[in-house]
């Protein structure tokens, strides 16, 4: 994981609304750091990897790189 991705994982579970999903509130962050769609697809790619890897939700899996770095 890029580490310049970081701040765009933990703006998404800081600003998450109680029903949205993680990969809507980082739809949301990467947009309104104009950023590019791809950059969305690379992030959230591998969150699900090491969600699938851990065996855990792709939110918590969020929670776990923000906390490595």
């Amino acid at each position: 994981m890029d580490p310049a991705y970081l701040p765009l994982i933990k703006q998404a579970l800081e600003r998450r609304q109680r029903k949205e999903s993680f990969e809507h509130a980082l739809g949301k962050a990467v947009r309104q750091s104009d950023l590019d769609f791809a950059i969305y697809i690379k992030i959230i790619s591998e969150v699900r990897d090491a969600a699938y890897r851990d065996g855990k939700g792709v939110e918590d899996a969020a929670r776990d790189l923000v906390s490595q770095k």
